[in-house]
């Protein structure tokens, strides 16, 4: 889903203002859906949801940032929202 040196970035741009802890979350479902009539297909539909959480705690605050864009840039900007956002 992110690599391990892009997850280590992440972490890393989320403490640079300090924090106890910084954790990077990431989910991705799929699943598939048949309605049968009278022993025929009658619809088939399938979904896939992704997203990732970056969550920093600092001083017993804690501040969260979500996206289902996992591009580098968008992981970073969200990564220094946080980062400021708990100063």
């Amino acid at each position: 889903m992110i690599s391990p040196s892009l997850a280590e970035k992440v972490l890393k741009a989320t403490l640079r203002n300090g924090g106890e802890l910084a954790e990077v979350f990431v989910e991705r479902r799929s699943g598939t859906r048949l309605l049968l009539e009278e022993s025929r297909i009658e619809e088939a539909a399938s979904a896939a949801e992704q997203g990732i959480g970056i969550r920093l705690v600092r001083d017993r605050r804690e501040v969260y940032g979500y996206s289902n864009d996992f591009s580098p840039e968008k992981l970073l900007e969200i990564a220094a929202f946080l980062a400021q956002s708990a100063r």
